[in-house]
């Protein structure tokens, strides 16, 4: 696994590459840090080709996130993808994880969880960044699936301390936290306050389609739909 980057720069790549489970506008190739630049972005197009196609895709998707509609309501055909994926090129993998969002905002839950549960035996290959957006999503879909294989093993002080880092950023981990305390806590009281937090302050997320999806599956939780 690639090391993570530097913590103000992990902020912008986190609201900018996952949105569901991801919105892809990392720049390039990963370095040891795992950031990346133009010049690696230059030599990343000319090395796979694939990656100019997934960076179009991304940005489209990323665009019309921002302007607040959810990824189920964009056509599917921006999201077919036949070609092999390399896991350890953010770009490439960001479309396949947009795959997986769209099945989620569209409520089909479990065929999510079997997609993401196949990428997420790749994680040591892929930059430590998407690797934990990976194991969150995969354990909040642990959850709400009753499957209960994967949320106590994958777990750690390390995720624990990841979504708490970027909960007031990320509409993506308030769910989380709201399905932990829902699922794991038993506490429904709790959970429905992380969702009124969310609802009340859902205008100041940058990714509005990515809160009003957040807020649609924290509902089904509760059943309020």
């Amino acid at each position: 696994m690639v090391e993570d980057p530097s913590p103000l720069l992990a902020q912008f790549l986190v609201m900018m590459c996952f949105a569901g489970v991801s919105l892809g506008l990392l720049n390039g190739i990963p370095f040891k840090r795992g950031i990346t630049n133009d010049a690696a972005n230059v030599r990343l197009m000319r090395k796979y080709p694939k990656s100019k196609k997934a960076m179009m895709v991304q940005l489209r998707v990323n665009a019309y996130i921002q302007e607040g509609i959810r990824i189920k309501d964009m056509p599917e055909e921006w999201l077919a993808w036949k070609d092999d994926i390399d896991y350890g090129e953010p770009m490439q993998l960001n479309v396949r994880l947009l795959q997986v969002g769209r099945l989620m905002d569209l409520g089909q839950m479990e065929e999510a969880y079997v997609a993401l549960e196949e990428i997420a035996r790749h994680r040591g290959e892929m930059i430590g960044l998407l690797a934990k957006e990976v194991v969150c999503e995969l354990i909040y879909l642990d959850l709400v699936t009753g499957h209960n294989q994967w949320a106590d093993t994958l777990y750690t002080k390390e995720i624990e301390l990841y979504v708490r880092q970027y909960s007031a950023l990320m509409s993506s981990k308030q769910r989380f936290l709201c399905a932990w305390a829902l699922y794991k806590e038993q506490d429904r009281e709790k959970a429905l306050a992380i969702y009124e937090n969310v609802v009340q302050k859902q205008t100041q997320y940058l990714l509005q389609g990515e809160v009003k999806m957040d807020i649609a599956m924290m509902e089904a939780m509760f059943h309020l739909v």
